[in-house]
């Protein structure tokens, strides 16, 4: 590893907060929200991604997202007319997992824009029972 600062990455159910280790504020604050362009189950379950998870795929291979079909925070609150908003963190948990792959890839690559493979990450995440 190198000297490279850890990255701090904290969603909760309403706002994720992201940045970087030594600074005193996050980088990035906005809503734990994916817009998608797939249509929402009719059982109340979440809808199919129409990507692979980016997880299973070789990520030093993702250098571009500008080809990606969702949407996260802000941006995925505008586009709530045209595509499925979803929110993959209710009441502090992840329900959907597929969702919270895709939506931590754009925040690393997009907002973050580093790779992954250079860092240590600190998820935190604070659960009330």
């Amino acid at each position: 590893m190198t000297n490279l600062p850890v990255v701090v990455m904290d969603n909760g159910t309403g706002y994720t907060k992201l940045g970087f280790s030594g600074n005193n504020e996050p980088s990035f604050v906005f809503p734990t929200a994916i817009s998608t362009r797939e249509s929402p189950s009719s059982t109340g379950r979440p809808g199919i991604p129409s990507k692979p998870s980016f997880l299973s795929n070789n990520l030093a291979s993702k250098r571009g997202i500008e080809d990606l079909d969702f949407y996260i925070g802000d941006e995925a609150l505008a586009q709530a007319k045209t595509m499925a908003l979803n929110y993959p963190i209710r009441h502090g948990q992840i329900n959907n997992w597929d969702h919270m792959e895709r939506f931590w890839e754009q925040s690393i690559f997009k907002y973050l824009r580093c790779e992954p493979e250079d860092h240590y990450f600190l998820m935190a995440s604070i659960t009330v029972h």
